[in-house]
């Protein structure tokens, strides 16, 4: 049997996975920091941002590349398992991870073609690479991510869905490009791009595979570290030193919240198995 989660379950359930994550990492001595909506929310909220959904992370190359080989060993736990682009078990360039005994569904699920729909509840793991010192270069690089991720997305659509005729159109020709690349070799070009930039000896770093916001995104490494801690739902985690510029760069007045209309979720339905215990007799 299976019961629809709110909102506020569903966050439940995130920072469970959270805690998990972070005593794995303490364990193993990975480096991990929140980024993003999270830590957004940690900073604004000291927790969620009331209206999201999901938890967001980064790791550095190379503790990333490390906790990809370790899960395969020791799993965090028996109701969690990391998927990932590197090892072919997930269609975007980062990696997640997903708790077995759920299952959702997104908003777009019906323009996605199904062998690529999002399946369970997830916390997303970004990999945090350097990027060129170059401001010129930084803004190709993004140019470039940013075409080959909408190529993937584009690779994983499905075929006479859109939303309008026109869109539906428009894109069949970039889906039929996809596809005959094929989703992996667009995420493992996408990955041997960002590792071009070695994390530990660059000046900059941050997401490449998956930098949305672009060269606002990136920090110096030398205000990285050392990292601090804040408070995310009565716990502490670690957050980039450079948390402030780095928040700037992608929200710009990030302590004051957007208006109620854009006060929005990614919409997603989670179901969650509910395990009966069997009496004996």
């Amino acid at each position: 049997m299976e019961r629809q989660l709110e909102r506020q379950e569903v966050q439940g359930v995130l920072l469970k996975m959270l805690d998990a994550f972070a005593a794995y990492c303490k364990k193993h001595d990975l480096r991990f920091y929140l980024v993003g909506g999270t830590l957004l929310g940690a900073v604004r909220h000291a927790g969620f941002i009331p209206w999201d959904d999901d938890i967001d992370v980064g790791m550095p190359r190379p503790d990333y590349e490390r906790l990809l080989v370790l899960v395969k060993k020791e799993p965090i736990a028996p109701e969690y398992r990391i998927i990932s682009a590197g090892d072919g078990t997930l269609s975007l360039p980062f990696a997640e991870m997903i708790h077995l005994d759920t299952r959702l569904e997104r908003p777009t699920s019906k323009y996605i073609d199904g062998d690529y729909r999002q399946l369970y509840l997830f916390l997303d793991i970004f990999p945090q690479d350097g990027w060129p010192e170059n401001e010129h270069a930084a803004k190709r690089l993004v140019r470039r991510t940013n075409f080959l991720r909408k190529l993937s997305t584009e690779s994983r659509a499905t075929l006479g869905a859109g939303t309008s005729i026109l869109k539906t159109i428009a894109k069949t020709p970039a889906i039929l490009l996809g596809r005959v690349i094929g989703t992996d070799r667009i995420n493992r070009h996408l990955d041997a791009i960002a590792k071009k930039y070695d994390y530990d000896s660059s000046k900059y770093v941050g997401a490449i595979t998956y930098g949305i916001y672009g060269v606002g995104e990136r920090c110096r490494r030398d205000e990285m570290f050392p990292m601090k801690t804040v408070t995310f739902e009565n716990r502490k985690f670690p957050a980039p030193g450079c948390t402030d510029s780095y928040l700037t760069g992608i929200f710009g007045d990030y302590m004051t919240p957007p208006p109620k209309e854009k006060q929005v979720s990614h919409g997603l339905t989670v179901w969650m198995k509910e395990h009966i215990s069997e009496e004996k007799e």
